[in-house]
């Protein structure tokens, strides 16, 4: 009788941590929802009653949340297996997220603010492990984690592929036709220049010199700099087979016409050389598969405004 009061202690705070953690999980969850609303214009999911709320989102929240516990049968083990695996899991996904943002483009588009690098992979490195040892321990709260992400993953990517907001960012990008027939009006060598957004400040209008830039269909269509500048997205999510896509079809309608291909040289942080060195070993295997193309790495000399610029982005990601 004398651990009675010490029990009614435990189970209020355990009440009201988990009436916190399910509040929290609704809110995100509900917020996710509303993004996807937007995202997809599903107009008839984000009208609001009243009062200004989301009641349609919420309705269907709960009875998303609903049909997990009559999966579950109400075990509160299997519930709590599965929301700490889910919870460690989001975090993996959002620090990971963060840790390539910060690599790769933080520190160029947030000069005021910015984490370090290193606790980031660290702290990465630990939201990992806590994952995996609970992965490994809670079998039964991973299992329908990994069931219920699956379900929605396979329902889904076909979904987004089809109706997502990047088919318009595909229909506003370029056609390789319109550059093949500005070649194709062209007397002399012809020259193609594979550059990266951002990365065509100095484009040449010569003629017969045309400068391609792939996309991701996820991000803004970059903008066209100069007349010979052609932008096309990335298929397949494989830039490597884009490429490809595009050196075929100048072997094959500019067959007899002396084609010079260019690839830049790079140039920026060291994380990035090492990605593109593992890029170049493909692009080593190219004069075999297109023979008939002629194949250069070059670094065109900037001028020296641009040059102590990029100097001092470099210095300052790594700081």
């Amino acid at each position: 009788m004398g651990n009675v009061p010490f029990g009614v202690v435990v189970g209020l705070f355990g009440s009201v941590i988990l009436i916190m953690a399910v509040n929290t999980a609704y809110v995100a969850s509900s917020e996710l929802l509303e993004r996807v609303a937007h995202r997809y214009r599903f107009d008839w999911l984000i009208l609001t009653n009243r009062r200004e709320s989301l009641y349609r989102i919420h309705v269907l929240n709960g009875l998303m949340y609903t049909s997990i516990i009559f999966l579950t049968q109400g075990s509160q083990a299997i519930l709590a297996e599965m929301y700490a695996v889910g919870l460690l899991a989001s975090f993996c996904i959002n620090v990971g997220c963060l840790l390539i943002y910060r690599y790769f483009q933080g520190t160029k588009e947030i000069r005021e603010y910015h984490t370090s690098r290193t606790g980031t992979l660290l702290l990465e490195l630990i939201l990992v492990a806590c994952f995996i040892y609970l992965a490994l321990h809670k079998p039964y709260g991973t299992g329908l984690w990994a069931a219920v992400v699956t379900v929605l993953l396979v329902a889904g990517i076909p979904f987004s592929r089809r109706y997502g907001p990047e088919v318009a960012q595909v229909r506003r990008s370029d056609y390789p036709m319109e550059m093949l027939l500005a070649l194709g009006e062209v007397d002399g060598p012809l020259h193609v220049y594979f550059r990266r957004p951002g990365e065509v400040e100095a484009a040449e209008t010569a003629p017969g010199t045309v400068y391609i830039t792939f996309f991701s269909p996820r991000r803004p269509l970059p903008d066209r700099v100069a007349p010979n500048h052609y932008r096309f997205p990335i298929y397949g999510g494989s830039l490597y087979r884009s490429i490809q896509a595009i050196l075929q079809l100048l072997q094959e309608e500019l067959d007899g016409r002396e084609v010079h291909v260019h690839f830049g040289w790079p140039t920026s942080s060291w994380l990035d050389r090492m990605a593109v060195g593992v890029f170049v070993w493909n692009l080593m295997r190219l004069p075999r598969a297109f023979p008939r193309l002629d194949f250069s790495i070059d670094y065109l000399r900037q001028a020296e405004p641009v040059r102590a610029a990029e100097h001092a982005a470099e210095r300052a990601a790594s700081s």
